[in-house]
This record gives structure tokens, C-alpha cells and sequence, in this order.
């Protein structure tokens, strides 16, 4: 018997199954209360989410379960996460129409008997990445903006749609109804994160702890695009780095690569601190990890990322 109340958001476009999903418990909230949602994910989940699942609430007898992660992907080994997954299994078709259970993962294992299982009696949806065609529609039917234009916007979000689409919210704000030109691109979006990213990163290196800390409590919302250029940024710095010290002369770097000055130049000037400035590459790179993976959920406020940049600064 197929269970309305059991659901796999999965898929590779992101953008679309976290608004949905984002949907689904705003509407849940507004009805039962935030009291009854429950987010569990690979950190914290144990087997005690099915006594949370099976037992009645002080408040309500409606629940929901946001569960990040399963079904597994075909490269977990985690034995814990194994033993849970194989008991809901066992229980999805016991529990209780009250309780809605919403299972998000990008990239399950469809070999999986979970995923058989959500196939039998529940709902999967799907959330495709857009084609060029469909991606191009979406954005116009957005913002008034040309062809030269929106490849711009595409090359600077490195054809990350997550990134597109927080760019576009912010051209939408900043010029509704009117033309989005390349200036506009330039001005508003490139000029203005690299000036904020660039000072960021000046500040890092020269590990200014308090001013580190300070900037961050102002990223609030911005934090997708901040860490996305904070890690392309640092990946340029290292790798100006490794290319000196293999001996490369630096005017071939500058010329022939077509390395921006600043990395080259910034990359010389701290040439002592290179360990550091892999590790904490290395670092961001782990958070957006964590973040793709559901392992770490930033709320609006970026808070739990700045959780997460200040583990950095102190270590």
C-alpha cells in the first residue's frame, strides 16, 4: 500500500529539492509547529530516531522526520548507518500516517533495499539538473538579460547552479523590469565580492583572529558564494605556490598561465606560511563537502557556517 507520508527527495539538482523540501516543512511548521520537526543526518542520527518516530509527541501527534543521507550512497561502509537504514526497512510500512518521514540523499545506492523499499510504497522525486536550454528559460524568465551576458554569469559562477541561482536573486533585487548588462555583472557582483574576498583573505593570512571573526558575523545569508570564491581564490594562491616551488619563473606564471597578479604576488609574499595556506584551503574545501554531503545544514543565517569557520581560526 503506497504511504503519502514517506518521501526520498533525491537528484543532483539541489537548488530545486532544497526549496521544495524547505516547502514542505515550512507548511509543516505553520500547521503543527517547529516543535515537531526532527533533522537527523549521519552525525547524529542513531536508533533512536525510531523511538522518536513510534512514540506519541507531549505537544502533537504529528511529526516530521527530515532524514539527510539515506538512502546510502553505494560507497558508505559506516556500520551504524547500515543497521539503521535495514531497520526502516523493516518499519516504513508501520508508521503511522501522523508522521511524515522525508528521506534526502543526492546520490542513493538504487541497489539498496531502502530505496527498493521507498519505490514500493512511497513517493521519490526526482530533481534533475536543468539542460542548457531549460537553464537559460529559467533565468530569463527572471531577468531581462542578453546572451553575451549570461555566459558572463555562468563562467563566474563556474557553471555551479547553486551559486547561478544566488546571483540571480541578487540581480533581481538590485534591477527588476530593467536590462542586466555585463557592467552590471562587473560592478555589482564580481568587483564587489572580490573586493570583500580579496580583504578576507588578506586578513586570513595575516591571521587577524578578532578581524577574521568580525567579517564573518556579516557574511549572514551570503555564505554559499562566499566559501565557493574563498575556495577558488585559495586554490590559485596554492597553486601559484607549488608552481615556485618547482622552480617555474614567475614571469612565465604571469604571462603564460594567466594567473592574476594578486595570487602571484600574494603567494611570493607569504611563501613562509604555504603549509597553513594548504590547511586551510584544505579546510574549506572540507566544509562545502559537509554542506553538499547534508552533514553540515546552514540555516539562513549562515550561522552554523560561521560555526564552522571559527573551528578553522582557533585550530
Amino acid at each position: 500500500m503506497m504511504k503519502k507520508n514517506i518521501v526520498l527527495f533525491t537528484w543532483e539538482n539541489e537548488v530545486f529539492l532544497k526549496r521544495d523540501l524547505n516547502k514542505w516543512i515550512s507548511v509543516f511548521t505553520e500547521k503543527y509547529g517547529a516543535f515537531n520537526v526532527y533533522r537527523y543526518n549521519s552525525e547524529n542520527i542513531s536508533l533512536e530516531i525510531f523511538n522518536n518516530i513510534s512514540s506519541n509527541s507531549f505537544f502533537d501527534n504529528n511529526k516530521l522526520i527530515v532524514v539527510n543521507g539515506l538512502p546510502l550512497n553505494s560507497t558508505t561502509k559506516d556500520d551504524k548507518l547500515i543497521k539503521i537504514e535495514e531497520k526502516f526497512v523493516s518499519i516504513l510500512e508501520n508508521i503511522s500516517e501522523d508522521v511524515f518521514v522525508l528521506f534526502v540523499e543526492t546520490n542513493p545506492d538504487r541497489k539498496r533495499k531502502l530505496y527498493k523499499k521507498l519505490e514500493e510504497i512511497g513517493t521519490i522525486k526526482n530533481y534533475n539538473n536543468l539542460s542548457w536550454f531549460e537553464l537559460k528559460n529559467y533565468i530569463r524568465s527572471r531577468l531581462n538579460i542578453g546572451e553575451k551576458t549570461l555566459w558572463k554569469l555562468y563562467e563566474y559562477c563556474l557553471w555551479d547552479f547553486s551559486i547561478i541561482e544566488r546571483y540571480t536573486e541578487k540581480l533581481e533585487l538590485f534591477k527588476p523590469n530593467w536590462t542586466i548588462t555585463e557592467d552590471d555583472i562587473d560592478e555589482n557582483i564580481i568587483q564587489h565580492n572580490n573586493e570583500n574576498i580579496f580583504n578576507f583573505i588578506d586578513i586570513v593570512l595575516s591571521w587577524r583572529k578578532k578581524e577574521i571573526i568580525k567579517t564573518l558575523n556579516n557574511i549572514n545569508d551570503e555564505y554559499p558564494y562566499f566559501l565557493a570564491s574563498l575556495i577558488t581564490n585559495f586554490r590559485n594562491i596554492v597553486y601559484c605556490q607549488k608552481l615556485i616551488d618547482e622552480g617555474i619563473n614567475k614571469a612565465e606564471i604571469s604571462s603564460n598561465l594567466w594567473v592574476k597578479d594578486y595570487y602571484l604576488r600574494t603567494a611570493t609574499y607569504h611563501v613562509s606560511k604555504k603549509e597553513k595556506i594548504f590547511n586551510f584551503w584544505a579546510n574549506l574545501i572540507e566544509i562545502d563537502n559537509k554542506i553538499k554531503k547534508w552533514e553540515l545544514i546552514p540555516d539562513n543565517s549562515g550561522e552554523s557556517f560561521r560555526m564552522e569557520m571559527e573551528k578553522i581560526i582557533i585550530m
